[in-house]
């Protein structure tokens, strides 16, 4: 028997403290990275490679690995790494396709510019909208299905990416 089951897992959605001064970092140290709309993704907007690594970038890969082990005590007994992480630049029109991530256990957005216009992020099987706010941080199960509609403006960075989870031996 087959029957539908509503996605009810933890979203963890929180605002960095310190983004007014984290952001424009971010921002300077990826000006001069390239970005491309030619992968093949479900992002359908400018976008780095997938191992993009940046002194502020490390803050947040750290802030979100540290944000999982407050919030699950169950992680302790694993060793969490962000295996992938890259930005993405929205410009007017430009989304990412309703799509998971299942093969890790957990995945992040972090808002780096969200102009007037920026799109939400829909997360779940309701898509449920969060809101696009600098700064905000929302970290999801690898499993819960996400997406961007159409932005309705320039310049919407975010950063995104999987966390890896491994047993500590």
């Amino acid at each position: 028997m087959q029957e539908l089951i509503t996605q009810k897992l933890i979203v963890s959605i929180e605002k960095y403290p310190f983004h007014s001064s984290l952001n424009p970092k971010i921002l300077k140290e990826i000006e001069d990275i390239p970005f491309n709309m030619s992968y093949e993704t479900n992002v359908k907007a400018k976008m780095s490679d997938w191992s993009i690594s940046t002194p502020s970038i490390e803050v947040i890969k750290k802030l979100v690995c540290d944000v999982l082990l407050r919030d699950f005590s169950f992680l302790h007994e694993y060793r969490l790494s962000v295996a992938d992480c890259w930005v993405a630049s929205y410009n007017k029109g430009e989304f990412t396709k309703f799509h998971d991530h299942r093969t890790y256990l957990y995945s992040f957005v972090y808002f780096v510019k969200c102009p007037r216009g920026s799109s939400p992020l829909l997360v779940g099987d309701r898509k449920k909208r969060i809101r696009a706010e600098e700064g905000k941080l929302v970290i999801f199960p690898g499993i819960l299905q996400h997406g961007v509609p159409k932005n309705r403006c320039d310049g919407r960075i975010v950063v995104a990416g999987n966390v890896k989870v491994e047993f500590l031996l």
